[in-house]
């Protein structure tokens, strides 16, 4: 079921944000004349995605509170514009939707897999206010900026070449 979970998120979340959004997105200002329009859609959207995984301090549990699930709550919605920006410079570059779709759900199976072992479920907010998933989410936010990077530079030269 857990991973039945990941790969359902990764199919919905990618067919939206990167198979709607982002290619409709580039597709209105490439037709407009915009600058740059797949580097525009492609940051837009990564923020519209960061921005869906805030976690409202209503939902926390009693126990993730303080340091620990401030810093989780702050860490998240960068961590997810980060994996969103990356992941349209996938997709720009590989046109499939597929091998996006299975990226996403091994890296929500990864990032997920600590809590779930030691736990058996899955919380139902990312701030859960443990030292561990905090460790993890960090370490994905700090791997994701060098891909950023990286996809920023292909979705710069897609732009030039377009």
């Amino acid at each position: 079921m857990f991973l039945l979970l990941c790969l359902a998120t990764g199919a919905f979340e990618e067919a939206l944000f990167r198979g709607i959004v982002f290619k409709g997105f580039a597709a209105a200002l490439a037709k407009e004349g915009r600058n740059r329009p797949v580097l525009v859609a492609a940051l837009v959207q990564a923020l519209v995605f960061g921005l869906l995984h805030v976690t409202a301090s209503t939902s926390l549990a009693p126990a993730a509170s303080g340091a620990v699930a401030a810093a989780q709550t702050a860490a998240k919605p960068l961590q997810a514009a980060l994996f969103g920006f990356v992941m349209a410079g996938v997709f720009a570059r590989t046109g499939s939707l597929w091998l996006l779709v299975g990226v996403h759900a091994a890296f929500n199976a990864l990032s997920e897999a600590p809590l779930f072992v030691l736990t058996g479920s899955l919380p139902s907010t990312y701030i859960t206010g443990q030292p561990a998933d905090l460790a993890v989410l960090l370490a994905t936010t700090v791997l994701l900026v060098p891909l950023a990077v990286s996809a920023a530079r292909f979705l710069k030269r897609t732009d030039h070449q377009g």
